[in-house]
Order: structure tokens, then sequence, then C-alpha cells
């Protein structure tokens, strides 16, 4: 199935398809007073925006210097309001990343406050994904019972679980059981206790991030389905990439853990308009990796060209490395390109893409300048802090 010759073939018939139907992939260029009115703020600051995001060049730059040069580069943008203030206590790389992190955080709420009522309200529930994953990374440490002062390695503090938070629970806790006692006041409460026996006695950490990253999903696939018009059909699109990039790797994970059907069905975000009975019946049926890449690609073919593309890189990328950990870093570069993808398209006109691409690309700038921090910080190469960067070209 993998042949190489094969390989080309298929990515020329996905090339080729959008360019005979790209106008298909404008079709949301409708503007109409009313949404002029409810963006006439947003509009010009994302464009404005747009202007301020890193590029690789800069970025690749960055790994090749220390952190000093980086400080002084960063003063350059947007980012050093808050570097001022983080470095007024102490010039070190933990408060450069908190610095960083607090922009990105101010930056997205300050763009959420500009738009429509409805837009805000989905940009908060979006934006939780984040604090999910900080709590994620908590379990993760917890459970490993890594240092504390070593946990910041590995957890981003933000929403409910900022820095002070994660701080006050790294002190006091010592098990998953102490850390259901200090999260109760959450929605996230009932899940980590129900999954705590799963953690504790296999230690499949994924079984607990597939049920977060369900409820998330179907949460947030609410507040979508309250949005209509042209920016609901924007949103949709965009969740939906996400929600089938979460499904693939849960199908991949699962698979790999041996799990039968009956089980990862449970872990899986069945959301009708993306991920239906049909199409789940066909991909957990599947014997292969490549068989599950293949299905969900053809199952993809009525929905917009991301999901090809998508698909397209995965099949690449696992016909020439047969590394299943690369296909992360596929899938996280697809929701990049595709936000890029959204600015281009969608930046003249007044709706939500710009929104959802900004916050998009700036999380994974952010992330990039996490990594580089982390790596000169631990004397990396520059080669090897590269490569853990996830960028695409913004051309």
């Amino acid at each position: 199935m993998f042949c190489k010759g094969n390989v080309k073939k298929e990515l020329q018939r996905v090339d080729n398809k959008y360019v005979k139907s790209q106008h298909k992939y404008t079709v949301f260029q409708e503007v109409n007073l009313m949404s002029v009115w409810n963006y006439k703020q947003l509009t010009p600051y994302m464009a404005a925006k747009r202007t301020t995001l890193l590029t690789p060049q800069e970025l690749f730059e960055f790994t090749e210097r220390n952190l000093n040069f980086l400080v002084t580069k960063l003063m350059e943008t947007p980012y050093r309001n808050e570097i001022d203030i983080k470095y007024i206590q102490k010039l070190d790389a933990l408060n450069l990343e908190d610095a960083l992190l607090t922009h990105f955080t101010n930056s997205c709420l300050k763009a959420a406050n500009m738009s429509p009522k409805n837009i805000k309200k989905f940009v908060m529930e979006y934006m939780k994904k984040y604090e999910i994953d900080a709590l994620k990374n908590l379990v993760k440490v917890i459970h490993a019972k890594i240092n504390p002062a070593d946990a910041f390695k590995y957890i981003i503090p933000v929403g409910k679980f900022d820095k002070t938070r994660c701080e006050t629970i790294l002190e006091k806790v010592k098990n998953i059981d102490d850390l259901i006692d200090m999260i109760i006041d959450t929605e996230y409460f009932f899940i980590i206790k129900k999954n705590q026996s799963i953690v504790e006695d296999t230690g499949l950490l994924f079984v607990l991030e597939s049920e977060l990253n369900k409820f998330y999903y179907e949460q947030l696939w609410k507040t979508v389905l309250t949005i209509s018009g042209q920016d609901g059909r924007i949103i949709r699109d965009f969740i939906g990439l996400e929600i089938t990039s979460m499904n693939f790797k849960v199908l991949l994970r699962y698979q790999l853990a041996g799990f039968q059907k009956d089980t990862i069905v449970n872990y899986l975000i069945i959301i009708p308009e993306i991920f239906d009975k049909p199409i789940l019946d066909k991909v957990t049926q599947s014997k292969s990796i490549a068989e599950i890449m293949f299905t969900l690609r053809d199952t993809s073919k009525d929905l917009n060209y991301d999901y090809q593309y998508m698909f397209r890189d995965l099949i690449e990328e696992y016909s020439e490395s047969k590394s299943i950990s690369r296909l992360d870093y596929v899938l996280d570069k697809s929701i990049l390109r595709s936000s890029y993808l959204m600015i281009k398209r969608y930046t003249p006109y007044y709706n939500v893409a710009s929104l959802i691409a900004y916050i998009n690309a700036k999380w994974y700038e952010f992330r990039n300048l996490r990594a580089i921090i982390h790596g000169i910080s631990n004397e990396l190469s520059p080669s090897q802090i590269k490569n853990e960067l996830i960028v695409v070209d913004q051309k």
C-alpha cells in the first residue's frame, strides 16, 4: 500500500483536485452590513496583529543565539511590555517564559473583547483547551513524582491552572487522590475521579487525556452550534479539523495498546457533522495505522481541503519514516498551516476566521519560543532546537 510511487500519485491527485476546485476553497466570502458593523474593531486589529507574528526565519535565527539576544530581539516586538514587567523582578528563562505566556493571554483576551458577544463566548470556551493541557501535564508530573522545582519544564500554566494554583498544587499534592481534592471546584473533577484507578493501577495516562479531550470538544461543540451563518460555518470547519486530529491520535494510541473496538469507541469524539457512526465503524475495523489514515482521508472528501492536506501529509510522513512519534508533529503542523490559510482566505472579510487563525498561530509561536528558551538553557545545538519547532511557510 505504501509503495513510494503510489504515494506520489495519491499526493498529486489531492493537489490536482484542489487546483480544479479552488473556487470551493474560498466559498465563504459573503459580507453584509451587519458583519461589517460587528467586526468594525476586530478586523483592522487582526490585520495589524498578523504583521507582528514571527517568521520561521526569525525563529531559526533565535536558535543560534543566546538568551540575551532573544530578549533583545523580542523587546522590538509586541512582547516588550510583558517582558519589561517580568524582568524588573529577575532576568532568567522562567520569567521570560512567563512574560511570553502573559502576552499570549492578554492578546487573545483583548481580541475576544472586540468580538461580537457570541464569538467572545466561543473564544472563552475554546481557550479552555490550554488549561486542560495544563491539567493533563499536572497529572503526568504528579504520577511520575517529578520534583516540583522541575515541574514547570512540562507544564504551561494557564486559565484555572495558572502559575499560582499550579505551584500550590505541586507543593501540597503527593498523588492523584490529593489532586482530586484540590480541583473539586472545577468541571474536570469528575473526569479525574472517574479515571483515578486506571491511572494509578495501569499508568495509562492517555485514557485520562482522551476523556478530558472528549469532554472539552463535546462541550465546545454545543457552543459552536449556537453560532449561525458564515461565522458558524468557519468555526465548524476549523474545530472539525481539530476533532478529526484528536480522533486520529486516539485511534493510533489505542490500537498500539491493543484495545478492542468496543473500548476504543468510548474515547472517540463522536460529532455527527464530522465523525459519525459509519466512519466510526470503518476506522475501528481498520487493521493497521496505514489503513486508518486512508479510511479517514477517504471519509473526509466532502469536508474542506484542510482535511485532505492533513491526511496527505500523514500518509507521506509515515510512508517515508514509518515513525509513529512523528505523526503528532504532522498533526500539529496541519493545524498551524490551516490557521495561516484561514488568515489568507478571510482577513479582508468581516468574520471570525482571522481571530481563530490568530489565536492558533500565536499559540504555536509561544510554544516555539518556549522550545527555544528551553533549548538554549539546556545548551542544545541549533539543529536539535529546530527539530522541536512547529513552523510552516507563511506565504
